[in-house]
């Protein structure tokens, strides 16, 4: 009986971990993604609030740990950390999944139960967790949808999907069912294909970029006997790219001066030398110091080689960037010897902007590294009118290839969703375009990625063609699932104690 319940719900784990980056399909294998949860339904059934919670947890602890395995060489101690707040979402969503409920309800409630879970997650995350409708990223029709409700919304519908066809294969009328996977699909399907063929043929800025990826082992950074040669080997690159195009714009990834260029005179001569000498703005991951404080920076240089605009990192990773000050982050920190850097996090961030050859005003966020998880930054930036926005990335510690592809795909639903090109300059890869469809340049099915390998790219940015509904709203449609989760579970509370009996979340559909 106990292996009728485990073997699901593991099956469930497998099919959700093929449909994200994997090691046997580099990009996963998205279609697995819409039917990866019947299984778990199956097993989830009648059960009581005890094997509820250990449903979620065999599934948490099926999934998470080989999922985000390539983290174990950068922090075993992070690593744990990182797949217990995982499986947060997982364990919720299960123990308040067999609410009695009608039919009709069931339909909104469990896809509405697992945003909010997703969300709830979210917020205790700060924003560092991947959601399932991460998983359709390269699934370009559908990631469309991501510009209403966010990737949010693919969630809702991803599981709006699994669970009726859970409900065709479990239950004898099934022709509602069919008809409402038929109706969701077709109305998420044509609004990719009207949305995309709407965007018509891609309109660009006038800004050429040139970006810069010089492969440096990160561990180098840490030396300062090393930082002459680091920026030696990006100036050869860059020179490189030269030769081929001029640049309005030339982009270093985070850290690329892995010092306050202001402490040391010859670095700061040769990075002013090369904007003086390319006549072109020059952006720079650098880590900056301002009395006791020390910053995760970028700066871009004007073309006559002073500095223009300096951004600080504001979204810093726990236990990595920097120590939360609490009692219970010291002991942790202590017992499971983390290494932390202590970086003191930025205030907002204002957009960048430039009037370029072509006599407009340009305006662009930037992100660094682990920001591009978080889909309000990006929203800021908008806000800001910004037309791009360049994430500067250090991947460097994580040396699988699926872990670079996997960073990504967060930075890919939030070009959809706020309609709005992102840049990814990143140290070992994946250094990208991502239009505001989506569509990644160079198209990683015509040409492999460039991953822990050094090179220069040229792109031409394309324009922010228009304002989303997920710019106006926000995660207005995460609150709403939260709200219907706890509105269907205070009228049961109430529907029960007038009837005088216990409210039906411990077992039973």
């Amino acid at each position: 009986m106990l292996l009728m319940t485990i073997i699901p719900v593991i099956l469930s784990a497998v099919f959700l971990y093929l449909s994200f980056p994997n090691i046997f399909f580099l990009f996963g294998l998205w279609p697995c993604a819409w039917f990866f949860a019947v299984p778990l339904f199956y097993s989830l059934s009648g059960k009581s609030l005890k094997e509820r919670i250990f449903i979620g947890t065999i599934f948490s602890f099926s999934f998470y740990p080989i999922l985000v395995s390539w983290f174990i060489p950068y922090s075993f101690a992070g690593y744990l950390c990182f797949v217990l707040f995982l499986a947060i979402q997982p364990v919720l969503f299960c123990v308040l999944y067999p609410f009695a409920v009608s039919e009709k309800v069931k339909l909104l409630y469990v896809p509405s139960l697992w945003v909010a879970s997703e969300y709830v997650r979210g917020l205790l995350m700060a924003g560092f967790s991947w959601n399932l409708g991460h998983s359709q990223s390269f699934n370009i029709p559908v990631i469309q949808f991501a510009d209403l409700f966010g990737g949010w919304g693919v969630s809702f519908v991803l599981i709006f999907v699994n669970f009726c066809l859970y409900r065709v294969l479990t239950k004898k009328k099934q022709a509602i069912y069919i008809a409402a996977i038929v109706g969701v699909v077709g109305l998420v399907l044509s609004y990719g294909a009207l949305t995309l063929a709407g965007e018509g043929k891609v309109k660009h800025l006038g800004t050429k970029v040139l970006a810069v990826q010089p492969n440096i082992d990160s561990h180098q950074k840490l030396d300062l006997k090393n930082v002459h040669s680091i920026i030696q080997q990006q100036l050869a690159l860059t020179h490189k790219g030269l030769e081929r195009i001029q640049p309005d714009l030339i982009v270093w990834p985070e850290t690329a001066v892995p010092v306050d260029y202001r402490l040391f005179p010859s670095v700061k001569k040769r990075v002013f030398q090369l904007a003086q000498q390319s006549q072109a703005r020059l952006l720079v991951g650098a880590a900056l110091e301002d009395g006791e404080n020390f910053y995760n920076s970028a700066v871009l240089f004007e073309p006559e080689g002073k500095a223009r605009n300096v951004y600080y990192k504001q979204q810093l990773v726990p236990f990595s960037e920097f120590l939360p000050d609490y009692s219970w982050a010291r002991f942790l920190q202590k017992v499971m010897k983390i290494k932390t850097v202590n970086f003191t996090a930025g205030e907002k961030g204002d957009v960048f902007s430039w009037q370029g050859r072509d006599g407009q005003v340009h305006k662009g966020g930037v992100a660094i590294c682990s920001e591009d998880l978080i889909g309000e930054v990006f929203r800021s930036y908008v806000k800001q009118g910004a037309q791009w926005v360049v994430v500067l990335l250090n991947d460097g510690w994580f040396k699988e290839d699926r872990a670079l592809v996997m960073h990504a795909q967060n930075a890919i639903v939030h070009a959809v969703e706020n309609r709005i090109p992102v840049l990814r300059v990143a140290n070992t890869g994946w250094s990208c375009l991502i239009h505001p469809s989506g569509k990644i340049e160079p198209s990683f099915l015509k040409q492999q990625p460039i991953f822990n390998k050094e090179d220069v790219f040229v792109y031409h940015l394309p324009v922010k063609l228009r304002t989303s509904l997920y710019d106006l709203l926000g995660d207005i449609f995460c609150g709403l699932c939260v709200a219907f989760v706890i509105i269907i579970f205070i009228l049961l509370v109430i529907k029960n104690t007038f009837n005088k009996k216990p409210v039906n979340c411990c077992g039973g559909e």
